[in-house]
């Protein structure tokens, strides 16, 4: 595999060569996958890397240079890069510029650093084909592009050949990768003593399609949605319908968040058959999550942009917890930055530092809700008011907590996670009361995820679950959790693209890969996804039905 040598952070060693009649024209550098170019290919190419994609929008954006308030606690840098009003994609150079200085002033992850020297290749070659000029790069012995000093090598020049598995995951990105990926597709562990016996759902998220799996990790049924740029989370219902998030256009969320409030809302709602006919869609800016509530109405996230006293000047990305009929029919929603900062004592909203950001026209993330479910613990009434009939139970990227709180009244009750967490996702109470969610963790905090079992009256910990090394269990975003029924917990891992079921001992009794790969296998990631584990006696009947259905449609065919 070529590789890249990251001897600095330099600029890769770039320049100018005077066009010559009688002389072979140098190719330019190629991203294996892409095929290279001229500039602007090349920025562009590299703006479609989503890893490379998320740090560009935190340089262009002006979040910090790298630093962001995405996670929190570092000072802003000043005199951050601003977008050059004629160019559609950011000057290279000034992203470059800063984007060495500030990343170099700290310990890099790879990806940033890859996609930091991707990024100064083109702008290489932006500054040679501005001057009319032929870019010209040194290279390795094995044809990769060389990072670092050193004189140039005489001779005939090959394209240097960038090969992109070498990138690593940042957050929410799209496709997934690990250190060692083997050969092995699809289901790798499979201990049927004590694997929770099920049908694995989940959904492949950027190449909006969702799959059932036996536990042998055989398809036994897949849906799509045309014309859908990523569908984000899935549940089935109990008639076999399904209800779907996801975004349908890629440049929805662009619009809500770089332009102005009145921008369509891209993120949709829908329900949909078994056999995939789409029996409604609503366009309601929703995100992340959908739940059934125990009357079966429906649970989901919206977002929307919102002006406040907090940045007059851009807004804020405002969160909303929603409830719809079973038709799809808007009945209630709640304000998610009016119901965090409604109890200082319950909950101690923070307002990550993003002024940068805004000062560039963006509407600051300061909530980024990713998960809501109804508490239906009839049981556990008059043991906690956290536990009261129609409770919600929320998890705050960005706040770095879990809160509950009252839906008719919008009272919060409680709130927990702040110094503890990191990014966390998935909070669920358990049959027990406790209540389990997914700790991400952070690249340059706590490199590492785990799952966490809290006694929420007492705010204790009592059981947690990480890999062993801790780092082989790290998803920066998304990812889910589910308490199975023999008290063992299936995850998914979306930015490994793999899912896993662990018993309370830590040993994994079950892992299944994502065998859907980015459309160019040279990448080698797997897509991102989110699980969830059905019973058989629940999915059974579902697939017989199907099956008749397709037997009658063929014997009516005949």
């Amino acid at each position: 595999m070529t590789t890249i040598v990251l001897a600095s952070f330099l600029l890769p060693r770039v320049r100018c060569e005077q066009p010559k009649a009688d002389a072979k024209r140098m190719r330019e550098p190629t991203l294996r996958g892409t095929g290279g170019g001229n500039p602007l290919e090349c920025q562009l190419a590299i703006a479609a890397v989503p890893e490379c994609a998320a740090l560009i929008d935190l340089l262009y954006a002006g979040a910090s240079c790298f630093e962001g308030g995405q996670d929190g606690g570092h000072a802003t840098p000043p005199n951050c890069p601003t977008p050059e009003p004629h160019r559609s994609l950011p000057s290279y150079s000034s992203l470059i510029s800063h984007g060495m200085m500030h990343v170099s002033a700290r310990t890099p992850s790879r990806a940033s650093a890859l996609c930091v020297a991707l990024m100064s290749l083109c702008a290489g070659m932006s500054s040679c084909s501005d001057e009319g000029h032929t870019p010209r790069t040194s290279q390795d012995d094995e044809g990769g592009l060389e990072l670092g000093n050193g004189a140039d090598e005489p001779g005939d020049m090959h394209p240097p050949v960038i090969d992109l598995t070498e990138l690593r995951g940042l957050g929410y990105t799209d496709f997934s990768e690990e250190e060692d990926w083997s050969t092995i597709d699809g289901l790798v562990i499979h201990d049927p003593q004590r694997a929770s016996k099920g049908y694995t759902f989940y959904v492949d998220i950027p190449t909006a399609r969702a799959f059932l799996i036996d536990m042998e990790g055989v398809e036994r049924a897949s849906w799509s949605i045309p014309g859908t740029r990523r569908w984000v989370r899935g549940i089935i219902m109990e008639d076999g319908d399904l209800l779907a998030v996801g975004v349908s256009d890629s440049e929805s969320r662009v619009s809500m968040s770089k332009h102005d409030a009145e921008a369509p809302k891209g993120g949709f709602l829908l329900r949909m058959s078994w056999s995939g006919e789409i029996l409604w869609n609503k366009q309601v800016g929703a995100h992340h999550d959908v739940q059934l509530t125990p009357l079966g109405q429906i649970l989901v996230l919206g977002e929307s942009r919102r002006f406040t006293e907090l940045h007059p000047e851009c807004g804020i990305i405002d969160n909303s917890v929603m409830l719809f009929s079973a038709d799809g029919q808007l009945l209630d929603e709640i304000s998610a930055f009016d119901l965090l900062r409604s109890a200082p004592k319950i909950h101690d909203f923070k307002e990550p530092r993003m002024e940068e950001k805004c000062s560039l026209g963006y509407p600051t993330d300061c909530v980024h809700l990713n998960c809501c479910r109804w508490i239906d613990r009839p049981d556990l009434v008059g043991r906690h008011p956290i536990y009261e009939p129609g409770n919600v139970i929320i998890t705050s990227r960005m706040q770095h907590s879990a809160a509950i709180f009252n839906f008719e009244s919008g009272q919060m009750i409680w709130a927990w996670g702040r110094g503890t967490m990191l990014f966390p996702h998935e909070a669920q109470v358990l049959d027990n009361g406790h209540i389990l969610i997914l700790d991400n963790g952070a690249p340059n905090k706590r490199p590492f995820s785990r799952v966490i079992e809290l006694d929420p009256v007492g705010n204790e910990i009592v059981w947690s679950y990480s890999a062993t090394p801790p780092e082989s269990f790290f998803t920066a975003g998304r990812g889910t959790v589910q308490r199975l029924p023999n008290d063992n917990i299936l995850i998914s891992s979306s930015g490994q693209g793999q899912i896993f079921e662990v018993a309370r001992n830590g040993d994994v009794v079950w892992r299944y890969h994502n065998p859907h790969f980015s459309q160019d296998k040279n990448l080698k990631t797997r897509g991102a996804l989110r699980a969830q584990r059905y019973a058989p006696d629940f999915i059974d009947p579902l697939l017989a039905d199907a099956a008749r259905r397709k037997s009658g449609q063929s014997q009516n065919g005949k």
